[in-house]
């Protein structure tokens, strides 16, 4: 699939290096938001009424350290029950039980659910729990029949799960699920439709919570600025995934049309690989410059497809030429960055993001307040983050070279 964005007129260039004016005013227009509460936005919680959602860094408690959403969840303890109400539907379980976990995933193929799963593992062995993976192999259809299957058959406890098709799973996660006695936290992309919004908005009644933020519109949208603007009268392609592959597809397709209304000097062609794989990227990249000898820089959503993307550009001799911005910041996106063949990334605390949903589940059952959304991935702020929304941690070449940032991997998984 391929989409051509024409330029419309010039803009100034800004530093990729640069830092504090640039992200502020980024957070402020994608929340709508400023000053001392950059992260204010509206959100349907347990009612149709609408309430104001902020995130802060929480000091103390089971989430300390975690940019957590200011609603809460809190429990009703009575002997040896715990009833939770999950935003007007309750489920009651025994406390302190120990869970039985489904971690459904949208393509168990991809290093990022190989060491999201690594990660799950460790945390559930620290909590007694047991974890399944179950692969929805990037099709819509097959994760609902595991949905269904699971909801019928109650074979698990609680559901941890980034769906394949956030709208049309809706339903069946945040109403059928809740109804069977079904705890579902939200991992990594919006259902309901609420692809457009900012994480602090992610929450639906029905869920335990979300955890996420690498795929928040505002992060993408931030982070592929930073990239328009080291090239901002220049030809580029972003390299996205299909929309039926991933809920993120059509996440960064709004971030990257957001940011072309901020650079539209920028002559962007967008397009999308048909595999989530290096050769799917490489045989769209490859394409490309054939046709655009002149590009300048490539955004890849995805680190297997970037990696095919890094090299179709040493194939056509263009590496000094060419510069390319990953989305993951993954052990692979590092090795490149450190090779000189990626020139920014942003990370996916995938397993980060999966011990934070395990630990929401820990808390409800124990009968404690959980957080309806954490931020962040999951992942406590790194020194060079942001400290206000929309939270980008941007790793450049100097920071990858200091060891400043590391990844999660299979290697490094671990338990809170």
């Amino acid at each position: 699939m391929t989409r051509r964005i024409r330029p419309l007129a010039a803009r100034r260039s800004a530093s990729w290096s640069t830092r504090g004016v640039v992200l502020a005013t980024i957070g402020c227009l994608a929340l709508s938001a400023c000053a001392d509460d950059p992260s204010d936005v509206t959100t349907a919680a347990g009612d149709s009424s609408a309430e104001h959602v902020t995130l802060s860094v929480a000091d103390d408690g089971p989430f300390s350290g975690l940019v957590t959403g200011s609603n809460t969840i809190t429990p009703t303890v009575d002997g040896d029950q715990v009833t939770i109400d999950v935003g007007g539907t309750e489920v009651t379980v025994d406390k302190d039980k120990k869970l039985k976990v489904g971690f459904f995933v949208n393509g168990a193929i991809s290093p990022f659910f190989q060491t999201a799963f690594a990660w799950a593992e460790a945390q559930a062995e620290a909590y007694g729990y047991e974890v399944e993976q179950v692969d929805g192999a990037y099709d819509p259809a097959k994760q609902a029949d595991q949905i269904q299957t699971a909801i019928s058959t109650k074979k698990y406890d609680a559901i941890i799960v980034i769906p394949v098709d956030g709208v049309g799973s809706c339903d069946s996660f945040t109403k059928q699920a809740a109804e069977a006695g079904i705890l579902v936290v939200d991992y990594y992309n919006p259902m309901c439709g609420k692809d457009a919004e900012p994480i602090n908005n992610w929450y639906v009644p029905g869920l335990l919570g979300v955890v996420g933020g690498g795929t928040d519109p505002a992060i993408y949208q931030a982070f592929v600025e930073r990239a328009m603007a080291a090239h901002p009268e220049g030809k580029g392609m972003s390299l996205n995934l299909e929309a039926s592959m991933c809920t993120c597809a059509g996440i960064y397709t709004s971030a990257l049309d957001a940011a072309l209304e901020e650079y539209p000097g920028v002559d962007l062609t967008q397009t999308a690989a048909a595999s989530p794989d290096k050769a799917g990227g490489q045989s769209v990249t490859e394409q490309y410059l054939k046709d655009n000898p002149d590009a300048e820089f490539i955004l890849s959503l995805a680190d297997e497809t970037g990696a095919g993307a890094v090299e179709a550009v040493e194939a056509a001799g263009l590496t000094d030429q060419v510069k390319v911005y990953m989305s993951g910041g993954t052990p692979a996106i590092m090795d490149l960055m450190a090779a000189g063949k990626v020139h920014g990334t942003h990370p996916y605390y995938m397993g980060s993001a999966v011990q934070s949903a395990m630990l929401m589940l820990h808390e409800a059952v124990a009968g404690n307040p959980v957080p309806t959304v954490i931020a962040n991935d999951g992942h406590v702020l790194d020194p060079f983050a942001d400290q206000t929304a929309p939270f980008l941690t941007l790793v450049t070449p100097d920071i990858a070279r200091s060891g400043g940032y590391v990844p999660n991997s299979v290697d490094n998984a671990q338990a809170r």
